[in-house]
This record gives C-alpha cells, structure tokens and sequence, in this order.
C-alpha cells in the first residue's frame, strides 16, 4: 500500500499427537460391536492438517489451509463431548516479546474451543498479513485488502463475544477481550484507509472524500484510543501507535482540505460534521474569517468608492493693505 499497513502477528502452537487421544475417544464413544469403523486415515489426515495449519503460516495457499483445519475442528467439536477431549493443545501468546513481566506467555487447554480460538485469531492475523501486501496499481487489490481487513475485524469481534465462554480461565494477553476489541478497531481503520485511498486515487467528488477521510480519522480514533489503555500499551510494536496517530491527524487534515475545495455553499458531507463539528458551516463562513465578525451592520455596509486625493483649496492672491487712519508706526517720546 502507499502508507504503512499494520498487520497481526500469529499465535504459534506445538506439536501434539491428536490421532491416539480422539481414535480411543471415538472408539469409546461411537463404535460398538455391531457397528465399527476404523478412523485412523482420518485422524491422521486431520494431524497433518493441523500442522500445515500451525508450520505454513507464510505460504500463499496458508489462509485457505487454515479456513480447512478451522471447518474441521467445528465439525469436530459438534460431534465430540468437549468434556472428553485429553488433548493438551498449547498456545504462546502473539506479542509475547519474552518479557518476565508482560503477562501469562503462553496456555495449555484441552479443549477443541479452546483450539479453534487460536486457529480463528490466526486466520485474522493472516488476513490482516495478506491484506497489507496488496499492490496498489489495480482496483481489485484495493478492494480485497479492504475486504481482508473488514472480515479480521469481523473475526476479532468474535472471538472477543466467544473466548471466555470457551477458555473459562485468565486468557494470554492477546485474547483479552480489550485486546481483541482493539484489534478489531485497528483493522476497521485500515479497511476505510484503503477505501480512503481508492476514493483519492480515483479522483472522486470532494465530498466523498472529504467524507471518508472524516470516518477514517474517526476509526483511527477510537483504535488510537484503545490501544493507549494502561494494561495494553506494552504489548504493541513499538512504532504501531506513532504510525495510528500521524493518520488520524493526516485524514483530519485531507478531510479538511477536500472540504474546502468543494464550490462555496455546498452542504457538508454526511459524517464530516460528526468528526469536526465546525464543519456545520458553509464554506465561505469556515475559511472567511471576515464573514463572521459580530457587526451589526456588516451585510448592509455600502460597497467600496474607488479612490479621490483630496484637493486642496487653492490660495487667495496677496494684496499689500494700507495702514489704518492715525496709525503712527512711531509714537512720540
């Protein structure tokens, strides 16, 4: 993209055998002596799903790879008590920077939900990777970034309704339910940044722009807002609040700029006037600092008079007057 993109880092699991601990759960529970089946090849096609799921993060075919194993585990969990599952599935927290003080670093459940959690928070995280990589040059990246960006935000807020119900016990720092709507907020930012650039690059109306500009510099707001909370300002790159804070102040300004360049009198945008409530006036009262001085008789002042030196009156001729009657310029000793 033409601006930084921010995008999630991945939750990364371990190796653990799931074949035996669901083969004698499934044997257990579903085959009897009159009906049995062996689930074997299954058991160890899910088992290499799960690790090109967890290992190939970085490949292209990655998300649908995921999207596979994530649909297994939720046909799965359907079908399985979760009470049964012994598989201890662990998970180190996404920003764990090896801090001794940053929080519970990683997590072991057994639990199916508590699997699919993860898997689900990676399946964000390589949307928001993909969709930060998109080129710029075609309409169709633009909209699959932005896209990208809408259904992370979209995961995240799931997860953030769902993981308590499926943990039941204090999560890793990135599943807080505060992380998770940061997040979220972080990737509906971005998502209106692309349209924001589209509708630039376009060269769209003034007033469209002007309103996306307004909406984004709102999202990036509320993100900016709440990922500056105390228990969550440690977890972030270093860099990550400094890049949200210099766009909300840029969208600020190109919501401004392109309200300005709209013809005089035009209305303003819905959500611009959400964003900057002085923009509930008409152009020529937002830019013209004159047109609103508190003067009584401003609007019936006479227009200008082009301008006249001023004459002078001319002089009156010098004449020598004779002296009065009995005037004696000398008087007598």
């Amino acid at each position: 993209m033409a601006a930084e993109l921010l995008f999630v880092p991945f939750k990364k699991s371990s190796d653990v055998d799931i074949v035996k601990p669901l083969r004698n759960l499934i044997n257990s529970t579903y085959n009897t002596g009159d009906h049995h089946e062996d689930y074997t090849e299954a058991l160890n096609e899910l088992s290499r799903l799960r690790a090109n799921a967890i290992w190939k993060v970085f490949e292209k075919t990655s998300l649908d790879i995921i999207y596979n194993y994530h649909d297994q585990l939720a046909s799965l969990e359907a079908k399985v008590p979760p009470q049964e599952v012994q598989i201890p599935f662990k998970w180190k927290d996404a920003f764990d920077k090896g801090s001794l003080f940053g929080g519970r670093m990683s997590l072991t459940i057994s639990s199916l939900a508590y699997e699919r959690m993860c898997i689900l928070f990676n399946i964000a995280a390589m949307q928001s990777l993909i969709a930060s990589q998109q080129p710029v040059e075609t309409e169709e990246s633009l909209k699959q970034a932005a896209k990208l960006f809408q259904q992370a935000a979209g995961v995240f807020l799931y997860l953030k309704a769902n993981i308590m119900m499926a943990v039941h016990q204090e999560t890793t720092p990135d599943l807080h339910p505060e992380t998770l709507d940061a997040l979220a907020k972080l990737m509906l930012a971005q998502a209106q940044e692309v349209i924001a650039f589209k509708c630039i690059r376009d060269e769209m109306k003034d007033s469209m722009v002007a309103k996306v500009c307004a909406q984004c510099e709102e999202l990036y707001t509320d993100a900016l807002r709440a990922m500056q909370k105390d228990q969550l300002k440690s977890l972030w790159e270093r860099d990550w609040l400094l890049v949200m804070a210099s766009k909300q102040q840029a969208f600020r300004g190109l919501a401004q700029l392109h309200q300005a360049q709209q013809p005089q009198g035009m209305p303003v945008p819905y959500g611009a006037g959400a964003a900057y409530p002085y923009y509930g006036a008409p152009v020529p009262q937002l830019y013209n600092p004159y047109a609103t001085l508190p003067y009584p008789s401003h609007a019936r002042m006479p227009p200008p008079q082009p301008y006249q030196p001023y004459q002078y009156p001319a002089p009156a001729p010098f004449a020598p007057q004779p002296p009065p009657a009995g005037y004696n310029p000398y008087p007598p000793q």
